[in-house]
């Protein structure tokens, strides 16, 4: 007697999970968002400074060459 070749379809995980649910940020106190604000300029003022230290930097490279 022959079997089934046919198998059972396994279901596929889940590639992406849905985006988390975060309040709004005017839901926040306004000392929150007043800190909140000021926080987020601070890592932004980082980030540009590191960014332009590394485009400094590979600059000062190239011209060695």
């Amino acid at each position: 007697m022959q079997r089934s070749v046919n198998r059972r379809r396994l279901s596929q995980p889940t590639l992406f999970h849905p985006p988390h649910r975060h309040p709004p940020l005017q839901m926040f106190p306004p000392d929150i968002q007043e800190k909140t604000i000021r926080l987020l300029a601070a890592l932004l003022r980082v980030h540009v400074h590191r960014m332009v230290v590394v485009a400094a930097d590979d600059a000062g490279e190239a011209r060695d060459e």
